[in-house]
Formats: C-alpha cells, structure tokens, sequence
C-alpha cells in the first residue's frame, strides 16, 4: 500500500478479505471458548455488599459469560448477584448467580 488513497487502501483489504474467505471458506475472528447466542431479557441484579436492586439488561449469553447493559456505573473486579427470568416451553426459569465484572465498555446513560 504504497502512495494509494485511504479508500483504495481500504478497497484493497476488503478484495484481500474476499479473497482468503473463497480460499478458505470461511474465517473466524471469534476468539471465545464458548458461542455467544443473543437474547433480550431483563436481568435484576445486587451489588454484592448491597440488598438494593436495580435492573438492566440481558444481551447475548454463553456457557462462560454475558453481556449486561446496566443503569449504573460498575467497576471492573467488581462482584454482583444476579438474577433472570425466561420462558421455555410453558415453564417460567430463573437463573441465579455471581458475577465478576470482567469489562466495562461506555455509559449510555440516559439513551439507555
């Protein structure tokens, strides 16, 4: 990528990706254990030092851990107890269980 424009740097990488897909097949950048599997449910959830609860949000989930979107500001290390509900066949199940904050990403406040 000599003296080429941003855009023909960028159309070079994608006929490159093209390229390797067809060779290979198919690529993956997934570097988790576990496959992560999307859901929408709300969550309620307690600060470990804490009988307050507040709620938030349950975004995908797998066998090693979830994406939460939450109403308050957590640290990373930090330790929560936890708890959602859901639906399967006619049976209502909750689950149950602590959690270390593991990664933080940005505060979305009020357009949460």
């Amino acid at each position: 990528m000599d003296g080429n424009t941003i855009i023909e740097q960028f159309e070079e990488l994608k006929n490159r990706e093209k390229e390797t897909k067809t060779r290979y097949e198919t690529v993956s950048f997934e570097r988790r254990k576990y496959p992560r599997f999307n859901v929408d449910l709300p969550i309620e959830y307690y600060r470990f030092d804490s009988s307050i609860s507040h709620t938030g949000k349950t975004l995908n989930i797998s066998e090693g851990g979830l994406l939460l979107y939450l109403t308050e500001q957590v640290e990373v290390g930090q330790h929560l107890k936890s708890n959602f509900s859901f639906t399967s066949y006619s049976e209502i199940n909750s689950i149950e269980m602590l959690a270390e904050v593991a990664w933080v990403d940005i505060d979305l406040g009020e357009v949460w």
